[in-house]
């Protein structure tokens, strides 16, 4: 092989491997939250699906579930300090900080109670996510109930949380409960502390409602589901068009270095949030699949506590997910995020605007991405 041609294969041989190390830069896993208490039976649960015992002191990493069983309870604490605490029969997923922005949860089922430190930002410093709403703070103390017909409760203790929907947002305050009906209306009443046994028959009531409406619960989710994919496809078009326009921006030869980095600045925090909400959006694929799965586990376990025609629908709604192919759907959304995120960190890092990618992320966060993509710019350096 002659010189150039060795020069060339080089070439394209490191250019293949950048390409590599950039797509699989972000996708790494972080330490997104911590066990403080552990009580009773808690489990977490990873991407592929392998099941592990939750332990005071163990870590939960990004986009893994924490269960917990009837009459357990947990604590999470997050890397600003932050505190959720899960009660009995609850299940949520701690969402990745930095495709989604900072720290937040989505609460597929169950009850938890969370304590926010407050931090001065722009944006939300803790969400948590519904099927049917989103709870956005920048430090306050706020319970979040979703049942499982997909009603929530949000209740304010201490400042002041934004519940949004997708017909409303509204602002609840201090003594403030917001009821959300499972088609996203929200009405706001005075906070109703509730014993444990009055949440268990809140939760009763929501799988009462479910049962004995069925049928508007189960069009209610096939709507979400084709209007989340319709969302999805939208919000990717767009963030395709605007990479386009980013890396434009960035290779144009005739124009200054500085005025490309202060339009890619303002342009970061538009492409930040709309990768925020296509995440949320891609968690309501999850939020519907477990709501047929928990239907079908209370079926498993008590087959004579539910009508013949009940088990039909949920059969019905099952094999509809299935031929949407909804899991492998959400983990395809996935890497389509995390490939997007790993674009705008390119850019970020080249024009020297990390900190602005990374600015509502906790201090202990940032130095774990900092420290994980030395490793991973090590690891690739060696490669080659």
């Amino acid at each position: 092989m002659k010189r150039w041609e060795q020069i060339r294969v080089c070439g394209y041989l490191l250019s293949f491997l950048a390409l590599s190390f950039s797509l699989n830069l972000y996708a790494f896993e972080l330490s997104a939250a911590q066990f403080e208490q552990v009580q009773g039976q808690v489990f977490v649960i990873n991407e592929s699906g392998k099941s592990r015992v939750g332990l005071k002191g163990g870590e939960v990493l990004s986009d893994e579930v924490v269960e917990t069983k009837a009459g357990s309870r947990a604590v999470l604490v997050f890397d600003d300090g932050s505190r959720v605490l899960l009660g009995p029969n609850t299940r949520l997923k701690v969402n990745d900080p930095m495709t989604d922005g900072g720290s937040s949860v989505m609460l597929f089922l169950g009850r938890i109670f969370s304590k926010v430190v407050p931090r001065i930002s722009e944006e939300p410093v803790f969400t948590v996510q519904t099927l049917t709403s989103t709870a956005g703070v920048r430090g306050t103390d706020f319970e979040v109930a979703t049942g499982m017909d997909g009603s929530d409760i949000i209740g304010v203790d201490d400042g002041e949380v934004i519940v949004s929907t997708d017909s409303e947002e509204s602002p609840v305050k201090k003594g403030e409960e917001a009821e959300v009906s499972n088609d996203g209306i929200v009405k706001k009443v005075k906070r109703k502390p509730r014993t444990d046994e009055e949440w268990e028959q809140w939760f009763k009531q929501r799988e009462q409602f479910f049962i004995e409406h069925s049928e508007l619960v189960l069009n209610n989710l096939s709507r979400k589901i084709e209007t989340s994919r319709a969302r999805i496809k939208e919000q990717d078009e767009k963030l395709t068009e605007l990479k386009k326009q980013l890396t434009e921006q960035a290779e144009g030869k005739r124009v200054f270095y500085f005025r490309v980095r202060n339009q890619l600045k303002q342009q970061i925090h538009i492409y930040s949030r709309m990768l925020s909400n296509l995440g949320q959006v891609n968690n309501r694929l999850a939020a519907v699949d477990n709501i047929i799965s928990q239907a079908e586990e209370q079926i498993r376990l008590h087959p004579e506590a539910y009508s013949r025609e009940f088990q039909d629908k949920i059969k019905s709604a099952r094999a509809k997910l299935d031929a949407m192919n909804v899991k492998e759907l959400y983990k395809e959304n996935r890497k389509m995020i995390k490939n997007h995120f790993a674009m705008l960190a390119r850019l970020a890092k080249r024009f020297n605007l990390e900190k602005e990618l990374f600015r509502s992320l906790p201090a202990k966060t940032k130095k774990q991405i900092l420290n994980k993509l030395r490793e991973e710019q090590k690891s690739f350096q060696e490669k080659i």
